[in-house]
């Protein structure tokens, strides 16, 4: 299953489901996922002394999380700066009750992806509010937000959150400004889409872009997805159906 584009907010408010083995599971509005999908500014990064645990702060505008990185991962941390643009794909975890998440897969990307995929979780948002299915998201109180934010500036040596940068515009909760004539594909109506450009002859990364005007990191985790599932395979760079 893809991994579910979400706000911030919609992981860090959201639920742990018990877990008897494997991947923990996310409960949000959206749905149960095992992975999450999430892209925004970094206004942080970390690394102990002794070069094996680091982390990442991202904010969206909603909400801002922790992204943990181990051992050899911790290069990751190496290689972004403050002020990026990440498209994040992760698993998630708690400690101390609070949500963070664990990458798997980082693009950095530009402000204009960043509005496509937050108009991508709002059109979503609108589709399920209108058929009823979307709860607010509760917030915490500021005295439990303030709280939290000294818990992590203990953990981090009394680290002081950067002011140099700040997230793009806040997505928010209302999406009645939203666009009617900007086209917007849920996860699975992208992995159909790339699936049918792929013909009978098969096509390259590049070549399924240029057809189908999706982005370039949707594709990309769409023929993962696909690969998967069994349902293509790749050879020398060209993507065949089975």
């Amino acid at each position: 299953m893809a991994a579910r584009k979400l706000r911030v907010k919609d992981v860090v408010y959201g639920s742990i489901l018990p877990r008897e083995r494997g991947t923990p599971r996310l409960r949000t509005n959206f749905g149960e996922h095992e992975e999450v999908r999430l892209c925004g500014t970094v206004l942080n990064t970390f690394i102990n002394d002794e070069g094996t645990y680091g982390n990442l702060v991202i904010d969206d505008g909603s909400a801002s999380i922790v992204a943990k990185f181990w051992r050899g991962d911790v290069n990751r941390v190496k290689e972004t700066a403050l002020g990026d643009i990440l498209d994040v794909v992760a698993t998630v975890g708690e400690y101390n009750n609070e949500i963070y998440v664990q990458p798997s897969s980082i693009f950095t990307t530009d402000l204009h992806a960043w509005i496509y995929f937050q108009l991508s979780v709002a059109s979503e948002i609108r589709r399920l509010d209108e058929q009823g299915n979307w709860k607010r998201v509760e917030e915490r109180s500021s005295d439990e937000a303030a709280s939290s934010f000294e818990q992590y500036q203990d953990a981090q040596d009394q680290r002081q959150w950067s002011n140099e940068t700040s997230s793009a515009s806040a997505t928010g909760e209302e999406v009645d400004s939203f666009e009617e004539d900007t086209i917007i594909f849920d996860d699975d109506e992208i992995t159909r889409t790339v699936l049918e450009s792929l013909g009978e002859e098969g096509s390259t990364k590049d070549e399924i872009v240029e057809k189908t005007d999706l982005d370039d990191i949707d594709v990309m985790l769409a023929l993962r997805e696909l690969m998967e599932s069994g349902d293509i395979f790749e050879v020398d760079g060209t993507y065949k159906k089975l």
